[in-house]
């Protein structure tokens, strides 16, 4: 499984990632993930940004990690529309 981290994360959580067997993590940016989106498809991503254009742009993701509180900034009827958690 392909994992995009989109926003910085503690460098523990990124650690964790890591040590999971079968995971594939990509560390972007705010400013450079969206090119990692379509690219052998992400099946999961952490980031602050879960709107309509940007899951349009992921075809095969699946989930939606958010390091902190709340769902604001996910569009949660696109999710799941799109079939992503």
């Amino acid at each position: 499984m392909k994992v995009l981290v989109a926003e910085p994360l503690a460098p523990a959580a990124i650690e964790l990632l890591h040590a999971q067997t079968g995971w594939e993590i990509v560390i972007a940016d705010p400013k450079t993930y969206r090119p990692h989106l379509r690219l052998r498809c992400a099946a999961g991503a952490q980031c602050g940004e879960g709107r309509q254009d940007v899951l349009g742009a992921a075809p095969k993701l699946r989930v939606i990690g958010r390091a902190g509180v709340g769902v604001d900034n996910v569009d949660l009827p696109a999710a799941t529309d799109a079939g992503v958690l």
